[in-house]
Parts: C-alpha cells; structure tokens; sequence
C-alpha cells in the first residue's frame, strides 16, 4: 500500500521530508494524436511525485472525448464534444 502525504491545514506534507508538496503539471503529445496533462503534487526538495490527475484529449470521427482519471484511476469522467457546424469546405 502507497503511503499517503500528510495533511497540515490546507497544504499536503512530503511523506519523506515533512515540507509542503508544490502543484506541477506536464503535458505530452502522443504520436497518435493524443494529448496528455499531468497534473501532480511535488516535493521540491526530494523530488517525491504524487500523481493528482490525468487528462487524456483524443480527437475522432465523433468528436473531442477528453478523459480524466482523478487520484490515480478511483475516478473517471468520460465526454465526448461533437463539432455540428459544418466548415466553408464541407457546405460546397
């Protein structure tokens, strides 16, 4: 079992250095086309990570479907956006 940051008020502790954690994020393209966002907790003077959440952008036939996995995969939204209008090129 991981162990979890230590709370102190509004800020989460390193479980290693007892220093607050700063927010980080990165972000990765894909050669598939997908976008990825890391967003995460760091400890700035061990370089601990504690992944927040991730956020997978795909572009399809369909539409935008974004991704998003909150704490580690305990949670995950789904949603698709769907362009409807038509670009100057299609009307022709």
């Amino acid at each position: 079992m991981a162990k979890t940051p230590i709370r102190d008020g509004e800020s989460l502790l390193c479980i290693r250095c007892k220093i607050p954690l700063s927010l980080g994020s990165e972000t990765e393209k894909r050669a598939n086309g997908e976008a990825v966002i890391y967003r995460y907790y760091v400890c700035n003077a061990c370089n601990y990570k504690l992944l927040d959440e991730k956020i997978v952008i795909k572009k399809d036939k369909e539409g935008i479907r974004i991704l998003i996995e909150v704490n580690g995969a305990l949670t995950t939204t789904e949603k698709t956006y769907v362009n409807r209008r038509k670009s100057p090129q299609a009307q022709q």
